[in-house]
């Protein structure tokens, strides 16, 4: 059996570098899923929404907890980037 078989050539075509992701790509993408997750527990809190899951009711300290975390790691995404 060849080793060509095995291990074929890699392509180098420009749809295998389009879509591949970067460092920075990768920093974008959190620090918006961070920032929309502090987004929603910040009105969360201020609407006073109540959140159930099955039978357990979340309480809103939790929310206060999660702002404030992925705030932070949001704005550290950002300052990442910055650089």
């Amino acid at each position: 059996m060849s080793t060509s078989v095995l291990f074929p050539a890699k392509r180098n075509t420009r749809y295998d570098t389009q879509y591949m992701m970067t460092k920075n790509n990768y920093i974008r993408i959190t620090r918006v899923v961070f920032a929309a997750i502090a987004l929603m527990h910040l009105l969360r809190l201020l609407y006073g929404w109540h959140v159930t899951i099955g039978a357990v009711a979340i309480p809103s300290w939790g929310s206060v907890v999660l702002v404030f975390f992925a705030g932070i790691l949001a704005l550290h995404g950002f300052n990442i980037v910055e650089r």
